[in-house]
């Protein structure tokens, strides 16, 4: 568009005769095509519930609500059931906890039953009600044992749905099974809803989470396909673990016909199915998420075989994708995938896995659903940002609204069915208090400001076209909407010469920088009046340009008791201009950060749990001694002497964990690495038994590096710790510093080299690709979490850190680092 009225405005400026004609024919296109509407929207009810499903129960074209609710005063779980707009229908208060999980037609009636579930004790039941709330059917389905003796089986099941699996015009009940630290059972099974009796079951030892059903041979039977997720409790079963994520497909009678792992502990599966080649044999779409992806890199998307599981294509892009949906957004009968992901980036691939699409937000962003909200026939896509907003884009993934209740929510939505003109929206924030705040949405539209923008300049050029004159008034009003433009932009936008003149400044460039009033164009980005904490950003612009290097780097800003993140993007348009491009990413930082620590938070609980255990039990027992018996003072004291050094592993347990969420980015100052080599061997150097020996050997003339000093040492001191544990007996650890070419990945040309070598017993060759892992440790006592603080360190000075080591012969760690 902007080459477009380029030339048009060229055509205004040369005064030819055909000038005229080529405006007209471009301005009525825009006239005609300013058809650009953004949806406003209105809340209709708002409540707090654990859960609610939008479904059409009878069969109307109207969605009734289906919602679990809890009443505080009495404690018990219940399911109710309203139109929508709120008016009550029926409800059901049992004894036990009780929540609705679907609603689906099991009788072939065309009327939907509602499904819930329950639990009591060792016990889980399948409820089926009416359209109109009456209790047709209650069967227990599933027991479990309860082998972490917590008081209480931890299991439960989820509804997957009512499939005719046998093709006998019967639809059978479709469950998955799943427990936490119970361990058992985990997996599938199938009910018969008649009789409520079990028809075949095939259990796993992951977490089954994601359950598609489709005929991916085109053989006329129906396949299972089956995603999962890898909490890493322990689980096995079936030849498969649960520190692993798999796609598995079964046949109509729950045989095993093919499965391929994708993931690692704390990621999951995400499945989609497609016939990308319209052949009648479909695609497995797998999206993979890894909640520690700080660890293990980027996701990955793969489109496997439906009948071999053979890869067929892979891309991986972003950090951790949210969220998956498949919609035909360019209508040529071939659906794409669209996926959202914590880089604040919702991307739509095509059947080749590439990039058709893409709608760029500050924060972490998860597509929810799709459809076509305003009934053009065009599809709409609604996405959930970590900011607590819904986001409302249409098949472009361009914007067309977007409703707010911040706090940093997790949010999320669905697309209800309605008798108006525009479809109601159900949006979903969960609570801090673990309940869950809905609102249902009712939209109108209304012009967008890009449509009223385009139709006002249009009607400038339509004026040009019949006054045929004015050219300097009319480029003067193009330049102001030209810069009213570029301030609703999100990102801030900064337009230099190559001498460092301001062209352009817009708004939130302005605000980034603390800068409240309008910027006088050609004054030197130098002499700008900005804030003292400002001035590593302006230092990297005008550095880039001075050096005229492009870069792309993210400047951490200090306001006081806030920080705040900026990525700073500079592109070299032409001889003589520099674009730069401003983005606040704090936010979007911060959610990475707490994606990375949950897991690890996890792990944490789970290996609090043991010495707590141990703690309580001896504790107990050393009561019970000096209570009854004086003359046992011995076995107090062992009790006690156990209690004690539970404790301490606890306490170093859970520095390790403090100290790995502290974590800081660098402050970055010129420092000379030898120094900090020198100070971390000379604290080992008074603790050494006699056995090990250190040496250190370091080029001369080593640069001074620009590092945070405290970060660094800490890095160094935990692989030269973990070394000196590795030696049994006599050995030695060996330090080197030194300069080498082409060090880095990134493309450098020379960087600063550092390893750690030891000559104990090496790494056995299975534990290697988890040696970065969080609490995963080879030293006994060893909290885990040294090697993964490690490499985030080194990652935030954008360096690498790797390893070889051979059993026998000892183990080198290496950390490279950009000069």
């Amino acid at each position: 568009m902007r080459n477009r009225w380029a030339v048009l405005f060229s055509n205004m400026k040369s005064g030819q005769a055909g000038a005229r004609i080529t405006l007209l024919s471009m301005a009525l296109p825009c006239l005609l095509t300013a058809g650009f509407f953004e949806f406003e929207f209105s809340p209709a009810w708002r409540a707090e519930y654990p859960g609610v499903l939008a479904r059409d129960l009878d069969a109307d074209g109207v969605d009734e609500l289906v919602m679990s609710r809890k009443n505080n005063d009495t404690d018990l779980w219940g399911v109710s059931c309203t139109d929508i707009t709120g008016g009550a229908r029926w409800q059901y208060w049992p004894q036990q906890r009780t929540e609705a999980v679907d609603a689906v037609d099991i009788d072939s009636d065309g009327e939907l039953e509602v499904i819930a579930r329950e639990r009591a004790g060792d016990s889980a039941f399948l409820l089926i009600f009416t359209k109109d709330g009456r209790l047709e059917e209650r069967m227990k389905v599933l027991r479990g044992t309860d082998i972490n003796d917590s008081g209480d089986w931890d299991g439960f099941f989820g509804f997957k749905g009512a499939v005719d699996l046998n093709g006998d015009g019967k639809k059978e009940l479709f469950l998955s099974a799943g427990t936490s630290f119970d361990l058992e059972p985990r997996g599938v099974f199938v009910i018969d809803p008649s009789s409520g009796k079990e028809l075949w079951h095939y259990w796993v030892g992951f977490y089954p989470s994601d359950i598609k059903f489709d005929d991916l041979d085109a053989d006329g039977d129906l396949e299972i396909v089956m995603g999962g997720a890898s909490p890493a409790n322990g689980g096995q079963m079936n030849g498969t673990d649960d520190i692993h994520t798999y796609v598995f497909v079964l046949d109509h009678q729950g045989r095993h016909l093919w499965s391929k792992q994708i993931g690692g502990v704390f990621s999951r599966t995400g499945i989609e199915i497609a016939d990308f080649n319209k052949d009648g044999k479909k695609e497995i779409v797998v999206i993979e998420t890894t909640d520690n992806g700080d660890f293990y890199g980027q996701d990955r998307i793969f489109i496997l075989d439906g009948a071999t599981g053979d890869q067929e294509k892979v891309v991986k892009k972003g950090h951790t994708y949210k969220g998956s949906l498949l919609c035909d957004i360019n209508k040529d009968g071939v659906p794409e995938i669209v996926v959202g992901n914590t880089d604040g980036v919702l991307r739509a691939y095509d059947r080749n896995l590439k990039e058709v699409a893409r709608f760029k937000y500050g924060t972490g962003i998860k597509a929810c659903d799709s459809g076509d909200i305003d009934d053009d026939g065009r599809p709409e896509i609604i996405a959930a940002s970590q900011d607590g907003k819904l986001h409302i884009l249409n098949a472009s993934l361009s914007p067309m609204g977007s409703f707010e209740v911040g706090g940093g929510y997790e949010v999320g939505g669905e697309i209800v069915s309605d008798k108006g003109k525009f479809k109601e929206v159900l949006f979903f924030a969960n609570q801090p208090d673990g309940e869950v705040e809905y609102y249902l949405l009712k939209m109108s539209k209304k012009l967008s400001n890009q449509a009223i923008i385009l139709i006002i300049v249009s009607s400038l050029v339509l004026a040009l076209f019949v006054t045929g004159g004015l050219i300097i008034p009319v480029l003067y009003r193009r330049n102001k909407l030209f810069r009213k433009t570029l301030d609703k932009s999100s990102s801030g936008i900064i337009l230099l010469s190559n001498k460092g003149l301001i062209r352009i400044f817009n708004k939130t460039a302005r605000d980034i920088f603390g800068i409240t009033k309008e910027i006088t164009l050609k004054r030197h980005f130098k002499v700008l009046d900005i804030d003292a904490n400002m001035e590593t950003l302006r230092r990297s612009i005008l550095e880039s340009i001075c050096l005229e290097e492009p870069r792309r780097v993210t400047i951490t800003v200090d306001q006081g008791e806030k920080e705040r993140l900026v990525e700073v993007q500079t592109f070299k348009t032409g001889t003589k201009i520099w674009l730069v491009s401003l983005s606040d990413v704090t936010e979007q930082e911060y959610g990475r950060r707490v994606a990375t620590l949950m897991p690890v938070a996890q792990q944490l609980a789970h290996g609090i749990k043991n010495p707590l255990n141990n703690i309580k039990l001896a504790l107990g027992r050393l009561q019970k001694f000096i209570a009854t018996s004086k003359e046992r003072q011995d076995e107090a004291a062992k009790y006690s002497l156990m209690a004690t050094e539970e404790a301490e592993r606890l306490v170093k347990l859970t520095n390790g964990f403090m100290r790995f969420t502290k974590l800081e980015m660098p402050e970055f100052k010129s420092v000379a690495l030898e120094l900090i080599v020198k100070e971390v061997v000379d604290r080992f150097k008074q603790m050494l038994s006699s056995g090990i020996e250190i040496s250190v050997v370091t080029d001369r003339n080593l640069p001074k590096l620009m590092l945070d000093r405290a970060q660094i040492s800490i890095a160094i001191d935990h692989l030269v710790d973990n070394a000196i544990a590795a030696i049994t007996g006599k050995g030695k650890v060996t330090i080197k510093a030194s300069l080498r070419e082409e060090a880095l990945e990134s493309g450098k040309t020379k960087g600063v080299e550092i390893s750690v070598s030891d000559t104990g017993a090496g790494i056995p060759l299975k534990y290697k690709n988890r040696i970065f892992e969080p609490y995963f440790s080879l030293k006994e006592g060893g909290t885990g979490l040294g090697l993964c603080m490690v490499k985030k360190l080194i990652e935030n000075h954008n360096g690498t850190v790797n390893f070889n080591s051979e059993e026998g012969q000892g183990t080198t760690f290496t950390i490279r680092l950009p000069l």
